[in-house]
């Protein structure tokens, strides 16, 4: 059946004002993140089977030396690590997800960050601005890469510990985060005696992250 005159102007008429509503919705920007983390044997007497070759791995843009040094060195300006070492979602095989999320006076934070066999994921239901290595918030964290193989997980028993220094501090809002981290406990339990480690140290950077 053809449709008819005023059937057809209003169905045109629908389409342009959605097509206006579309072309003026902005396209929130990638997001954009790195981390950094040392991963040992630690010091808890238990089980960690990856007891050599061990070195410090990342992701993000941090293709040379500078870079390097600028993410992790704690005492270098957080703004630095974000204009160097930072990748963005999509680029140089790095995938990346992130929520920073009000959340009762702190921030729910989520992130995720891979690149290659490179893998870091952690929860924080919580944190605030004055968390510090002396009072730190508490979540779950999972690392894997070459060295590891297998993916390891902290737990509710044994979380992560993260805060912030004094350069990362003010730079926890809506969206983005930067922290430094550890955790003291590890594990992978897909063998008969589990294999317990842990990481000393860790920094993690995000931004352009969902903010609900």
């Amino acid at each position: 059946m053809a449709m008819n005159r005023s059937c057809m102007l209003r169905v045109l008429a629908v389409a342009f004002v959605a097509s206006l509503t579309s072309c003026s919705d902005p396209v929130p920007p990638p997001s954009e993140g790195a981390w950094w983390v040392d991963f040992k044997p630690g010091t808890h007497g238990q089980d960690c089977k990856i007891q050599s070759g061990l070195t410090p791995v990342w992701v993000g843009n941090m293709g040379n030396e500078e870079c390097k040094k600028l993410t992790v060195m704690p005492d270098v300006p957080v703004d630095s690590v974000q204009h160097c070492g930072m990748g963005m979602d999509g680029v140089n095989d790095l995938r990346l997800a992130c929520a920073v999320v009000a959340k009762g006076g702190g921030y729910e934070i989520m992130g995720y960050a891979q690149q290659g066999t490179h893998f870091l994921r952690f929860e924080i239901p919580s944190i605030t601005s004055d968390a510090t290595a002396a009072a730190p918030a508490t979540g779950q964290g999972h690392f894997s890469s070459g060295q590891t193989v297998n993916t390891y997980n902290s737990s509710e028993g044994s979380p992560c510990e993260f805060y912030f220094n004094d350069e990362q501090r003010g730079q926890l809002g809506p969206g983005k985060a930067w922290l430094t981290f550890s955790c003291p406990n590890i594990e992978y339990l897909g063998t008969s005696v589990p294999s317990v480690c842990s990481i000393q140290t860790g920094y993690v950077a995000f931004q352009n992250c969902d903010e609900e």
